[in-house]
C-alpha cells in the first residue's frame, strides 16, 4: 500500500493556515471546464452535451442558453483531454452523437424528456441497451440513506447509480455551485432548466462508480487508525470516569484507537455548547494529554444549531470579531438570533443548561464571516489542546439562507479544516451523517441512532453494501444499537463480529444504565467471543487498509453487493451476504440463535466459479455454489475465500 499524505500547509512553523485560504484552495483545484471537443451543442443553443467519459455524458437544457461551467457541490470536475467523443451530427433539427459505448440522439430544442432523447448503449457482451430520457427507474438497485435515525429494520434508502436496467441518470440540476472564494451560490435558475449525468454501463457496474469519482473526487483515504475499535457513549463522564474507562479498555484486552465524547463534555444551551463543563473537566487539556498516552485519537460531539451563547468563554472575542472589532453584538444580530431560534431549533434544554445574558450569535453555516468565526473560536482552541477531528452530529433540517443543506456545507468546510494542521500532513477526516451524492469525499458517514433489535442488526449489512451505489464505503454503526431495546448478549455479540467485518468498528449507546457496550461487563461467553473478533479485526487491518486504497484509486468500494461481479437473479436476492474487499464474501449470522439448538441459522449464496472452489475462511472447509443454510456457535462467523 502506497503511503499518501495531505499537502495541507506551507507554514513552518506548524501553525494553521487561514480558513478562508483552505475554501479557495479548494475551488481552485477543480477542472470543471470541458474541453472544446468534449462539447456538443444543437444548433438553437438550448442543449449543451458533454463526454466525460466513453459511458457517461452530461446534458444541459436552458431555454435561454446559460450554462453552467462552474463546480458544483457535486460535481468538480469535467476537463478531460482524452478523445471521448467519436462522431456529431445534426441534420432537421436531430442532433445525434457517438462514443465508443453510446449513441444519443436528441430531437428538436425543448427540455428534455422521452419524446426527444434517446440512449443506445453497446454493452462489452455485444448486447445493446435502448431507453429513452426519463427519472422513473423501477430496476434501480438504491443507494443509501441521510440516516437510520430511529429505524428498526427499514430505511428511507434513495436510488443510486447503479440499476439492472443498464443505466442510471444523475440529476444535478439543483446543486449550488461554488465561486471563486470558495463559498456557493445559486444558479441562473430557469423552470426548465436542467443539468444531468447520464451513465450507460450495461451490467458493468464499476464502470459508472469510475466515472462518477472522477466528476466528484476521489474517496479520500482515511488515517489507519480510524480502522481500530472506537468508544463512543451518550454518557456524563468525568474526567476520571474517562481515565478509568480508557485504562480497562486496554488492561482488558480491547485497546481503544478513537475515544468519542458525547456532548456532555460541554456547557449546553439546548444541545449546543464549546465550553469544558468545569465540573466534570477541570483541566481537559491534561485529561487528553493522558488519554494520548494510549495512543489512541479523541474525537468530541458538536451540535452547532445554538449558536454560540453569552456563556461561552470566547463568547466575547467571537462577538468582537463578527462586529469588526465592536464590543457588542448588534441588534441586527440579535433578532436574526431570535428569529433563527424560533425556526431552527428543535433542541431540549439538558441539566446543565446556562443562563443567557446577552443575545446568542446564531449559528448561520450561510455566513462566511460566521464560519470563519466558527472554526477560529469555536474549534481551533480546542484542536490545539489535543482535540484530534469532530463528531458533527446536524440533526437540524436541510435549510440555510442560501440554499444549501447545512448538512453538507458543514462536512465540507469541516472536513476542509480537518487537513488544516500546520506542517504534519494529517489525513482529513470527519465523522457525520450522509448529506447526498459528494459526500463520499467527506468521511466517514454516521449512520445513526437505531433500536437495538436483530431487525436493526439485519438491515445493516444491506444498508451498508448498497452505499457502494453512491460510491460511500465508510460508513460507522452504532455497534449494539443506541436505544430502545433489551440489552441482549448474543445480539451484542452478533453485532460486535459485524463490525470486525464492517468499515468501522465503533461501540456506542444512549444514556442508560442497563445499555451496556464494555465487552468484558457480558458473561464469560459473549466475552470469549468478542476477544477473539476484536483480535481478528486487529489482524485484518492491513487488508482492509489495502482495500480502501482500491477504492481511493479505482474507486471499488471496501463492501460491495454480490451482483457487482456476479449476475445470477439470486445475486440480486441475497441481501445479507457482501464482498468485503474483492477476496472474501461475509455472510454474518443476523438472527437470533435457536432456543433448542443454541445455534444461528444463516442461509446464504454463493457464486458459481469457473476454476476452483469457496473455503471457509475459518473452518478450511469447502462449499459447493448455490443456496445453502449453515448453522453457527456464537464463535461461528460465516467468511468464505476463493480457492
Amino acid at each position: 500500500v502506497r503511503m499518501e499524505t495531505a499537502d495541507v500547509t506551507d507554514h513552518q512553523d506548524g501553525s494553521k493556515r487561514p480558513i478562508v485560504e483552505m475554501w479557495k484552495e479548494f475551488v481552485e483545484k477543480c477542472t470543471p471546464e470541458a474541453e472544446d471537443q468534449q462539447v456538443v451543442m444543437n444548433t438553437k443553443k438550448t442543449a449543451r452535451f458533454t463526454v466525460i467519459t466513453p459511458s457517461c455524458v452530461r446534458m444541459e437544457f436552458h431555454p435561454e442558453g446559460f450554462f453552467e461551467n462552474r463546480p458544483s457541490q457535486v460535481v468538480l470536475h469535467r476537463n478531460r483531454k482524452d478523445q471521448s467523443l467519436k462522431n456529431t451530427s445534426e441534420r432537421d433539427d436531430v442532433l445525434e452523437m457517438t462514443t465508443e459505448f453510446l449513441h444519443i440522439t436528441y430531437r428538436g430544442s425543448d427540455v428534455f424528456s422521452a419524446d426527444n432523447l434517446t440512449f443506445k448503449i453497446s454493452c462489452p457482451d455485444g448486447s445493446v441497451i435502448s431507453t429513452a430520457f426519463t427519472l422513473n427507474d423501477p430496476l434501480n438497485l438504491m443507494g443509501t440513506a441521510r440516516t437510520l435515525d430511529r429505524t428498526d429494520g427499514s430505511a428511507n434508502i434513495k436510488p443510486g447509480l447503479i440499476s439492472q436496467s443498464g443505466w442510471s441518470i444523475l440529476d444535478d440540476s439543483q446543486s449550488l455551485v461554488f465561486l471563486p472564494d470558495g463559498w456557493l451560490e445559486k444558479r441562473k435558475h430557469h423552470d426548465q432548466s436542467r443539468d444531468m449525468y447520464f451513465f450507460g454501463y450495461g451490467q458493468d457496474y464499476i464502470r459508472p462508480l469510475q466515472a462518477f469519482t472522477f466528476l466528484a473526487g476521489k474517496v479520500p483515504m482515511i488515517p489507519k487508525f480510524a480502522l481500530g475499535l472506537w468508544w463512543s457513549r451518550f454518557w456524563e463522564y468525568d474526567e476520571n470516569s474517562l481515565k478509568s474507562l480508557v485504562t480497562s479498555f486496554s488492561e482488558q484486552g480491547f485497546p481503544l484507537s478513537v475515544l468519542c465524547i458525547d456532548m456532555d463534555w460541554h456547557l449546553c444551551l439546548g444541545w449546543t455548547g464549546y465550553t469544558w463543563n468545569p465540573e466534570l473537566f477541570p483541566d481537559p487539556e491534561n485529561l487528553m494529554k493522558f488519554l494520548h498516552t494510549f495512543n489512541l485519537k479523541i474525537n468530541l460531539n458538536l451540535h452547532p444549531a445554538g449558536g454560540c451563547a453569552s456563556s461561552e468563554k470566547v463568547y466575547d472575542e467571537f462577538s468582537k470579531f463578527m462586529n469588526d472589532g465592536k464590543e457588542e453584538i448588534s441588534e441586527k444580530s440579535v433578532e436574526k438570533s431570535e428569529k433563527n431560534s424560533e425556526e431552527n431549533s428543535t433542541e431540549k434544554s439538558t441539566e446543565n443548561s446556562v443562563k443567557i445574558q446577552k443575545p446568542t450569535i446564531p449559528f448561520d453555516c450561510s455566513d462566511r464571516k460566521f464560519m470563519e468565526g466558527y472554526f477560529k473560536y469555536l474549534h481551533h482552541p480546542h484542536e490545539d489542546m489535543g482535540v484530534d477531528f469532530w463528531w458533527i452530529d446536524w440533526q437540524h433540517g436541510t435549510k440555510s439562507r442560501i440554499g444549501v443543506d447545512p448538512l453538507f456545507w458543514l462536512n465540507h468546510l469541516h472536513y476542509l479544516d480537518s487537513g488544516n494542521s500546520g506542517n504534519s500532513g494529517k489525513r482529513p477526516l470527519i465523522l457525520s451523517r450522509f448529506s447526498g451524492y459528494g459526500n463520499h469525499r467527506y468521511q466517514i458517514g454516521f449512520s445513526g441512532d437505531t433500536s437495538v433489535t436483530w431487525n436493526s442488526l439485519k438491515l445493516q449489512p444491506y444498508f451498508t453494501a448498497t452505499a457502494a451505489n453512491v460510491c460511500f464505503p465508510l460508513w460507522s454503526h452504532d455497534i449494539g444499537g443506541f436505544w430502545h431495546g433489551q440489552n441482549d448478549p448474543e445480539l451484542y455479540a452478533r453485532w460486535f463480529q459485524f463490525g470486525v467485518f464492517s468499515p468501522i468498528l465503533r461501540l456506542h449507546s444512549m444514556k442508560n444504565e442497563f445499555e451496556e457496550r464494555r465487552p468484558w461487563m457480558f458473561d464469560d461467553l459473549t466475552t470469549r467471543v468478542c476477544k477473539e473478533a476484536f483480535n481478528l479485526r486487529f489482524k485484518l487491518k492491513n487488508y482492509i487498509y489495502s482495500c480502501l486504497y482500491n477504492c481511493h484509486v479505482i474507486s471499488l468500494p471496501l463492501i460491495l453487493p454480490l451482483y457487482y461481479f456476479h449476475k445470477e437473479k439470486w445475486a440480486y436476492r441475497c441481501h445479507d451476504s457482501y464482498y468485503f474487499g474483492n477476496q472474501l464474501i461475509v455472510a454474518p449470522h443476523v438472527t437470533q440463535s435457536d432456543f433448542n439448538l443454541k445455534n444461528s441459522r444463516t442461509v446464504t449464496w454463493l457464486p458459481k466459479m469457473k476454476e476452483g472452489f469457496w473455503m471457509g475462511f475459518f473452518d478450511n472447509s469447502f462449499y459447493v455454489d448455490g443456496w445453502q443454510a449453515i448453522y453457527g456457535d456464537m464463535f461461528d462467523i460465516l467468511a468464505y475465500t476463493k480457492t
